[in-house]
């Protein structure tokens, strides 16, 4: 095996050294002056030891995934933090050896914990919830038609396959925040495809749930949206092209296979890894999806190792994309959110460009302006991702440009607003732009960058990933393993796509330029600074008050002040702590807002505003989003009534509507977005039994006395009612399940037997009718002398009749 890394690592270091992670604050890359451990020792006791002399001897860590080494470098494993036996989220560390000895630690390792790891919330318990959220999730990303048919036909319980463990969740971890750690249940969701045909299959979705409150931490959906290709037309299991058959002239399959060969040959010829995972998988695509639900778009599904594309869009640079997403999960397996998010979408978007070069993928393009113009008719095309896809206009993202799709160029201009997962799509702009500028050099910000060529820069890149990237990697993190991976292949032979040794060579000064474009963009510094008010939830509040959740970014403050009415509530008597959101970014300050009477206001008013500070005197104010800001207002509501639900019975298989009815009702009009973390302000069904027997979906205002639900599947007698952020509006009342048909009201008449019925009345009536009829045309006949002929005599009757006509 080779060892020119090693003597590489050994050069460049000749002391101790490490970098400290904002979102731990313990080491984040550590390479010792000379290989830790013994030559005699196995590599797990020497890491053991290894991370007792730098994280502490309670950090506990488990051998995870073995990546081989790459021709002629080191080998890199990676390693699971575990805290009394339970795994962190996203906490882990990869490790370069010499032999069994350690040569330097890139590692996201959490030293503060300190949660007890028995759980209060029982794991069903916590798995209602989670399906809950989920199923809330899966509605509310529809529109139309399709989250018409999602929200009467809702994915249920029992069609959902559930794998789970409990965890330990570091908030702050994906951003580089210094975050809390809690005890939790991570669920993985999943649902068979097979089951939900009229639906967006992908109801595929982890979820985690706060192991002691009960209280939703994260909602992320699973689907991001020998050489051996497969074809299948979408949703057939069946391919209906495979290697080997003579290539197809459709030019959606043509793309794809392309796409799909030339990843496959630049990934084995480079670095000698085969297919996304190197076990020479088969790359699949699912072409021509046509399900309004989910199209126009495409995707990986990690779940299957297969991806999926809607007509027109398996095109080269969105195939290659998707397959990137792939050696994603092989590789760092990283969390889909927020910085670490975003940085899985730019690496997708570079092994897109990059092999479309390459190759000519989607045809050559020279460079372009070194000005970095926005792409007009008949510019090269050179950077864009997508250009051949004329859904989107023939222009996804532009890498050398990112502004000019829309993107941030750099991290102080990212878009920080709690949706999206907070950015992946949105704000992998500056990694890409450091890329596409490493590559081809250009202007940037007055400043001339020289590139020093596609192949140096794309290995720089290929070797941070494998060898450093965390799957909490954030743009910091990924600023300093960057750094480290050109320093670590200066002088490296390198191999072009078609497997030769390239005469390109990485230097020190390739280093200084990428050093010099990693501060340009800003990847190292932190994002989110500007304080930002993203809204109050709930915003609707029965008369009583309640607690409301202020949202805002960046917080230069512990504390938080809220004047709502002509009071203003302060820390002593109504300031809960301030929390850290799932990413960090965000913060939480809870209010204990009381009773409309007690804030100066008479009666409920429509709308009763509020200012939001970070000090007392109300002087430092968080600034607005145009976009995403919601209204500065609460509204207090007063207490419904349910007089009665109708109908009071129906089928035990469910998917109909019920309509409660009373007085008093309203219409909510929030946001219902569960991916900031709780769905609020939403108009819920609460359909309840027991404990561990409970249902809840949208609810659908009508009029001041008319709510229409839809019923679940269930069995027995049951309580509904409406709930609004999880607070009864009404008192329930009673509906019993009974088993009957599955597309009725209840009872024996349901839509199915009554159709039957009607069915056979309409048989007998015609049957009765050609009796009658039948009976009434012999009677006249045989009044009037006519007999009837037997099929038999009827020819020689006709022969007859022509004889005595001719005559």
């Amino acid at each position: 095996m080779h060892r020119v890394l090693v003597a590489v690592v050994l050069c460049c270091c000749c002391c101790r050294a490490a970098v400290v992670s904002r979102a731990t604050g313990a080491p984040l890359l550590v390479r010792p002056a000379s290989p830790f451990g013994a030559a005699a020792a196995s590599r797990i006791d020497n890491v053991k030891q290894f991370v007792a002399e730098y994280y502490g001897a309670g950090v506990q860590v488990r051998p995870g995934q073995e990546l081989p080494a790459l021709e002629g470098y080191a080998d890199v494993e990676a390693f699971q933090q575990f805290h009394r036996g339970v795994p962190v989220r996203g906490a882990g560390m990869k490790v370069v050896f010499d032999g069994s000895r350690v040569v330097s630690a890139s590692a996201k390792l959490v030293t503060d914990i300190t949660v007890d790891t028995t759980p209060s919330v029982a794991e069903e318990e916590a798995r209602a919830r989670a399906v809950w959220m989920a199923r809330l999730a899966h509605c509310s990303g529809l529109s139309g038609h399709a989250q018409e048919l999602c929200r009467r036909h809702p994915v249920q319980d029992h069609e959902v396959k559930t794998t789970s463990r409990l965890i330990i969740y570091r908030t702050g971890l994906t951003t580089g925040f210094a975050g809390a750690n809690s005890l939790a249940w991570e669920f993985t969701l999943t649902s068979p495809q097979a089951s939900r045909a009229h639906l967006r299959h992908d109801f595929q979705y982890t979820v985690v749930v706060d192991a002691l409150k009960n209280t939703v931490l994260s909602v992320v959906p699973l689907t991001h949206y020998a050489l051996s290709r497969q074809l299948r037309e979408y949703p057939s299991a069946l391919p209906f092209w495979q290697e080997g058959d003579p290539m197809p002239s459709d030019y959606d399959a043509t793309s794809f296979l392309k796409a799909a060969g030339d990843y496959y040959n630049t990934l084995f010829n480079m670095f000698g890894w085969k297919s996304f995972d190197n076990a020479d998988s088969q790359l699949i695509g699912n072409l021509y999806m046509d399900d309004e639900s989910i199209c126009p778009n495409a995707f990986f599904d990690p779940s299957v190792n297969m991806t999926y594309f809607c007509t027109n869009l398996s095109r080269y640079d969105v195939a290659t994309h998707e397959l990137g997403h792939a050696l994603t999960s092989s590789l760092d397996n990283g969390l889909y959110e927020y910085a670490s998010g975003a940085l899985q979408e730019s690496w997708s978007d570079i092994i897109a460009e990059t092999f479309s070069q390459f190759w000519n993928g989607s045809g050559y393009y020279p460079p372009r302006n070194s000005n970095r113009s926005c792409v007009s008719s008949g510019d090269s095309k050179r950077w864009i991702v997508g250009d051949d896809c004329e859904l989107f206009d023939n222009s996804l993202r532009d890498l050398y440009n990112p502004q000019c799709t829309g993107l941030p160029s750099t991290v102080s201009e990212m878009q920080c607003y709690p949706y999206d997962l907070n950015g992946v799509h949105t704000n992998c702009g500056p990694p890409s732009l450091a890329y596409a500028l490493l590559a081809d050099g250009g202007v940037f910000h007055g400043v001339s960058f020289t590139g020093i060529g596609l192949l140096k820069a794309w290995h720089i890149f290929f070797y941070a990933k494998y060898y450093y990237q965390l799957p909490s990697e954030t743009f910091s993190d990924y600023a300093t393993h960057l750094a480290q991976a050109c320093r670590d292949i200066i002088g490296h032979p390198l191999k072009d796509q078609y497997g030769a040794t390239a005469a390109d060579i990485v230097s020190s000064t390739d280093c200084s330029t990428l050093s010099a474009l990693l501060d340009a963009v800003g990847l190292d510094d932190q994002p989110c600074t500007t304080y930002t008010l993203w809204g109050a939830y709930p915003s609707y509040l029965p008369t009583t008050g309640s607690i409301v959740n202020i949202l805002t970014a960046g917080c230069p403050t512990a504390t938080e002040y809220l004047k709502i009415g002509t009071k203003t509530l302060d820390a002593q008597e109504y300031l809960f702590s301030q929390l850290g959101s799932t990413s960090g970014w965000n913060c939480l300050a809870e209010f204990n807002v009381p009773s409309y009477d007690r804030i100066g206001t008479s009666s409920p008013s429509s709308n009763v505003s509020f200012t939001v500070s970070a000090d007392q005197a109300q002087t430092t104010k968080p600034v607005l989003d145009a976009t995403y800001s919601l209204p500065q207002r609460i509204v207090y509501f007063s207490t419904p009534v349910i007089s009665s639900v109708s109908p009071s019975s129906g089928d035990e298989n469910g998917g109909y509507s019920v309509t409660l009815v009373g007085t008093g009702f309203q219409k909510f009009a929030g946001p219902c977005s569960p991916y900031i973390g709780t769905s609020y302000d939403c108009l819920i069904c609460f359909w309840y039994k027991d404990l561990t027997h409970y249902y809840a979906d949208f609810g659908t205002y009508v009029d001041s006395k008319h709510i229409s639900c839809v019923a679940p599947a269930a069995k027995g007698t049951w309580q509904v009612s409406v709930t609004l952020n999880a607070q009864d509006l009404a008192y329930p009342t009673t509906f019993q399940f009974v088993a009957a048909s599955s597309d009725g009201t209840g009872g024996w008449f349901t839509t199915k037997h009554v159709i039957w019925l009607c069915s056979c009345v309409a048989v007998l009536v015609v049957i009765v009718v050609a009796v009658v009829l039948s009976y009434v045309i012999y009677t006249t006949c045989k009044k009037r002398g006519f007999t009837l002929v037997p099929s038999s005599q009827w020819q020689s009757l006709q022969m007859s009749s022509a004889t005595a006509a001719t005559s």
